[in-house]
């Protein structure tokens, strides 16, 4: 994964994955946020402490204003669904040489879903990131 960033101000400006460069359906290719969000060490897969959630909530915010400004609930569902279809696609398949099996290591699979699906949990889902985003700003 390639991060590019302005030299200037240190902004992220982009973020490239060649590896896994195509063309698909608006929102397939949101799982590459969660990777951004953690990192994988020593005991696995964990988050960063420093506000997952928000950070969550950030991206899908501007996001939103970037389509079009859409907010409706209906919407921020219809992109959470892509996006967890996208971590399915990613983590739950391998591609080699054009050709897709199922994994046997979901682990991050599983770490991704889990933090998604479990309620009270630290880390908000992306919908309940971006609300609390917009009622906070």
């Amino acid at each position: 994964m390639n991060i590019l960033v302005d030299p200037d101000s240190g902004h992220l400006t982009g973020v490239v994955d060649w590896a896994d460069a195509s063309i698909e359906p608006f929102g397939i290719a949101l799982w590459g946020l969660e990777s951004v969000l953690g990192c994988c060490g020593p005991h696995g897969w964990a988050y960063h402490e420093d506000g997952v959630s928000h950070s969550r909530g950030l991206f899908g915010k501007i996001l939103l204003i970037e389509i079009g400004g859409v907010d409706s609930d209906e919407t921020c569902r219809a992109i959470e669904e892509v996006r967890t279809l996208g971590l399915l696609l990613r983590y739950g398949f391998r591609w080699e040489y054009g050709a897709e099996e199922p994994t046997r290591d979901t682990t991050l699979l599983e770490v991704y879903l889990q933090s998604e699906s479990q309620s009270g949990s630290k880390h908000k889902s992306f919908v309940n990131s971006i609300k609390a985003v917009f009622l906070t700003d």
